[in-house]
């Protein structure tokens, strides 16, 4: 699962930043700090939604209609939820 999300992040990214540039490196520098500070403290219950914000905002860059972000939610579902 980890490649699969490795492989659409960087389709999404091939598709290029866009014309929101700075947009899209502070929301990753905003989830890298959240990321950050729950580290620091262990809070696993802070750093998962973290985390999978920042991959979101990753697969995000390819905007709307392309369908990677449908397909990366799709692989972040557990086994049962399809």
């Amino acid at each position: 699962m980890c490649f699969a999300r490795y492989v659409l992040e960087l389709a999404s990214l091939d598709q290029g930043f866009g014309p929101n540039r700075k947009d899209l490196l502070r929301s990753l520098r905003l989830a890298l700090d959240h990321m950050s500070v729950a580290a620091r403290t262990d809070d696993m219950d802070a750093l998962v939604p973290a985390t999978t914000v920042f991959h979101e905002v990753l697969v995000d860059v390819s905007g709307p209609g392309v369908g990677l972000k449908d397909l990366w939610s799709m692989a972040q579902q557990p086994d049962g939820a399809r």
